[in-house]
């Protein structure tokens, strides 16, 4: 079955573990009040054409969620729900960004580095944040205390650097 649109509904949501993986999803409709409580691992690997590049994600409703550049935060521009997959391999997180959520890149394939900005607040890495970034290979982390979770970094076979001089 092939799947162009979805609609999350309002209300709580979970999105398991390669829900839409390879199920040609090209655009991802966040209603207003849907709460996103966990993002699985791949859960958007392989949409929009098989490549995930051209996921288009609308949350132009939500009481919640709001797309700054190429990912999807809540309204208080803490918490990073999603970084949206595109042809980009570098990531700057946002210095107000406190927790990377769960599976946040998880279908980020083309992510080689990652950055956190100036004055970064991060205090949170959540589980299978960066799982399945196979080209990821450079970590550039704030030199603060942070919890990482659960295979945070699972499948990142690249990743040769963590540097935590920042």
């Amino acid at each position: 079955i092939s799947l162009n649109e979805f609609t999350l509904p309002n209300g709580k949501v979970v999105i398991g573990n390669r829900v839409f993986f390879d199920s040609g999803v090209a655009k991802l409709t966040i209603q207003p009040n849907t709460e996103i409580l966990s993002l699985g691992v791949s859960a958007f690997g392989g949409s929009a054409k098989n490549s995930g590049l051209n996921l288009v994600i609308n949350v132009s409703n939500s009481n919640k969620y709001q797309i700054v550049g190429n990912a999807i935060y809540n309204k208080a521009m803490d918490t990073l729900v999603l970084a949206i997959p595109s042809s980009a391999t570098s990531f700057t997180v946002p210095a107000t960004v406190k927790h990377i959520g769960n599976g946040a890149f998880a279908a980020y394939h083309n992510l080689e580095t990652l950055t956190f900005a100036s004055g970064s607040a991060l205090v949170s890495i959540e589980d299978n944040a960066f799982a399945g970034c196979n080209k990821l290979h450079t970590v550039v982390l704030p030199a603060q205390e942070i919890t990482i979770g659960s295979s945070a970094f699972e499948g990142a076979g690249a990743l040769a650097n963590i540097d935590l001089s920042k």
